[in-house]
């Protein structure tokens, strides 16, 4: 199909994608709604009468929403996009790059770690996010810690990425108290390259 703007040429418009998780078996979904916005209404009309877990990257609408909702919703963070600003300064090989390395591994290891019981069943994958990925989330988050009271440039993608990471923290957490929160939005950012 073809998507028109109906307020010109040179308006800017959005592409929202709603995805389904499809653990245990079930069929994935995947709803697309098209906006001229990216404000919070446009989640309030759409989510309208949902309750359960939203994953999402950053953005603050979702946090709005979160807030407005706090009883019948729960956002997620995506480590994929705590994990694309670290590496965006390795591929760049800039002055930072080492500490970004550092970032991608114990990202990595959380990945690894955790993706070792994603066939297991939800409270198995719990136990395991418990008891062996939660060190590494704690270890990873003092270190950003560390980083966050060091002199940086306040402008620089270094600055930038560990601040993501710090201000997102309690919203990556989310997925150690939950066996079926998945790490990443991947799967929702890939339908979208249709578009």
């Amino acid at each position: 199909f073809k998507l028109v703007d109906e307020r010109g040429p040179d308006s800017k418009s959005y592409m929202w994608v709603y995805h389904t998780y499809e653990r245990y078996g079930s069929v994935p979904v995947y709803l697309y709604e098209y906006r001229p916005t990216r404000s919070t209404q446009a989640l309030r009309e759409f989510l309208a009468g949902y309750k359960g877990i939203l994953l999402t990257d950053g953005y603050e609408a979702y946090h709005k929403l979160e807030k407005e909702r706090c009883d019948e919703l729960t956002v997620a963070g995506c480590w994929a996009h705590a994990r694309r600003k670290f590496a965006e300064l390795v591929k760049a090989g800039t002055a930072s790059s080492k500490t970004a390395e550092e970032a991608v591994k114990r990202i990595g290891a959380i990945y690894h770690v955790d993706n070792m019981y994603k066939e297991k069943s939800e409270d198995e994958r719990l136990e395991n996010r418990k008891q062996s990925v939660k060190p590494l989330v704690d270890s990873f988050f003092e270190w950003i810690e560390e980083l966050m009271k060091k002199p940086m440039d306040k402008g620089g993608k270094l600055y930038g990425a560990v601040s993501y990471a710090h201000n997102q923290e309690s919203y990556l957490r989310r997925f150690l108290d939950n066996g079926i929160i998945p790490l990443d939005t991947n799967d929702a950012e890939r339908s979208l390259r249709s578009f």
